[in-house]
């Protein structure tokens, strides 16, 4: 695989009971970099009801980093993101995370940190970062992650932030033309909209992979298929006028 072009040369897969299959995920070059934005005393925040401002500032760093390039893998976490990205392009997005950090505390009083650390550095602590592509009916793809570099990644920020937060760069101006929700809230198909949350304790006989198979399965064989209980489709997003 060609470093820059490591993403986008990843085979998709497109049943979701597949996210589990470990042949699915390949691991990040060592190169690459993790690029992480979190708001600080996000609880206290959501708290005082204040998530809406929480997802427009993380969504605010996705739209910065896809200033310096347009497709990367990323995951959203509500309160910040992580994302990964080729050498090539880590300090133009130094730049635009720092922009927005400065954006967040002025537009919202609300403080952001923004560190990057490199894949090499997960891997020599004992973590890997494995991404697989999940391919969406509609056609867009989503990322995937496992291999607990991501979390160590978050661990060492918030345990050593002078050494990975990006310093203060002297561009404030982050471009944020194209953040925007055109969307209303999605109303429940079945009475309530349920979110689960579910992180595997591996064992001595049964590994992280064959846990989340599992549970899927079943969770399949209560709600059926993908399609039959996502409350996300064409039907019920309605569209700002």
């Amino acid at each position: 695989m060609s470093t820059d072009k490591f993403y986008q040369q990843i085979e998709c897969f497109t049943k979701f009971e597949e996210f589990s299959s470990a042949t699915n995920y390949h691991s990040a070059p060592n190169d690459w970099w993790i690029a992480i934005a979190t708001i600080v005393n996000s609880t206290e925040l959501i708290n005082e009801c204040r998530h809406r401002e929480l997802n427009t500032i993380a969504v605010a760093s996705i739209t910065a980093l896809q200033n310096v390039l347009p497709e990367f893998p990323f995951v959203f976490d509500g309160d910040g993101i992580s994302a990964l990205l080729p050498p090539s392009v880590v300090e133009r997005a130094k730049i635009e995370l720092s922009a927005v950090r400065t954006w967040s505390r002025e537009t919202y009083g609300i403080s952001l940190c923004v560190g990057m650390i490199s894949i090499a550095n997960i891997v020599e602590q004992g973590s890997d970062v494995l991404v697989a592509r999940y391919q969406m009916p509609h056609g867009s793809s989503l990322a995937m992650f496992t291999g607990g570099g991501l979390d160590l990644a978050h661990t060492l920020l918030t345990k050593n932030t002078e050494q990975y937060e990006i310093p203060m760069m002297e561009t404030c101006h982050v471009d944020l033309r194209r953040l925007f929700c055109r969307w209303k809230p999605i109303p429940a198909t079945r009475d309530e909209i349920l979110s689960i949350l579910v992180k595997a304790i591996p064992n001595d006989t049964v590994n992280e992979s064959n846990l989340y198979q599992h549970f899927c399965n079943e969770l399949l064989h209560i709600l059926g298929s993908i399609s039959s209980h996502n409350p996300v489709s064409n039907s019920t997003m309605t569209e700002h006028k």
